[in-house]
């Protein structure tokens, strides 16, 4: 969306040069929308497997895939598995530091998971499909699908997040008994070839793929985020901001009562009829020509 609010705003006949990792899903509308007879120069096919990277292909049940998921993300080296937040928390707890990358995360968040698993302070990173796109760390040996994509797009971009730069790794596959048609389909679509094995989390096959196994690390949590800088504005409470109302009524009030008294005083002191009423020494007198002996009277 705010690629195309962008484009919106630029005049008809502009040329356009359109850079992107891939040209599936949302980008191949940005192309046809508004590119006309556009010229498609292609590093590789999108579907083109990696000459360095191992598929696998493991036949599962249900009951011991917690296990195997487990023992395969307990290897020393850096590994990304797909699902999301629940994975992490739960190889965390069973002692396999693991971070997770998807949509609900900040990019604070985000970055300081993405530098974790960078810097070797985690093996494990569970990503989702989308977050795992942004993921280019070196030295990834092995990814899990722990629950195979039914696009072969999407596979790829998965796998694609070892084998990276001449590197060569490992792309593992767990398929349930009920998922064997889809992900053979999905797998023939993807141009792979991989037969699959059934395995426990104790076969050889799986064991070889862990290697040397890490050390369990109890009660590891990711660091805190660092508290953003703000501006402290002082508020004052209801019970203040009350108080400061009944002053001002209270003020707003005396000084209404003063300006009575003010205006009595001066309606006191000039009679009903213009007389001026003064100290009797003051030496004057009414219209009868009366002497008042009345003092003023003052506020």
């Amino acid at each position: 969306p705010s690629v195309e609010r962008l484009m919106e705003q630029t005049a008809p006949g502009t040329q356009y040069m359109l850079f992107s990792a891939t040209l599936d899903h949302g980008v191949d509308k940005l192309v046809q929308r508004f590119l006309h007879d556009p010229r498609v120069h292609s590093v590789d096919d999108a579907t083109s497997p990696v000459d360095h990277m191992t598929h696998h292909v493991f036949a599962i049940t249900k009951g011991d895939k917690p296990e195997l998921v487990r023992t395969l993300a307990s290897g020393s080296g850096k590994r990304t598995k797909f699902q999301a937040k629940k994975l992490a928390k739960s190889l965390t707890k069973q002692g396999i530091p693991a971070a997770e990358l998807h949509g609900n995360l900040n990019q604070n968040q985000r970055d300081r998971n993405l530098a974790a698993f960078e810097s070797g302070a985690v093996n494990v990173m569970v990503a989702t499909d989308v977050a795992a796109r942004g993921i280019d760390v070196s030295g990834v040996e092995l990814v899990v699908q722990v629950e195979p994509p039914e696009d072969p797009k999407a596979f790829l971009h998965r796998s694609g997040r070892t084998a990276r730069a001449g590197h060569s790794g490992d792309v593992v596959t767990l398929m349930l008994p009920e998922q064997k048609r889809e992900t053979m389909t999905m797998l023939r679509r993807a141009g792979i070839k991989a037969k699959p094995i059934a395995v426990t989390h104790q076969s050889d096959e799986v064991l070889a793929l862990v290697g040397e196994p890490a050390e369990r690390v109890e009660g590891w949590e990711l660091p805190p985020l660092a508290a953003p800088e703000r501006t402290v504005v002082a508020k004052r409470s209801k019970s203040k901001q009350r108080h400061a109302s009944k002053e001002r009524v209270a003020k707003g009030t005396k000084a209404s009562s003063h300006r009575a008294m003010r205006q009595e005083t001066d309606r006191l002191n000039t009679g009903a009829e213009g007389r001026v009423i003064e100290d009797a020494r003051g030496g004057k007198h009414g219209k009868a020509g009366n002497r008042v002996r009345r003092k003023p009277i003052r506020v």
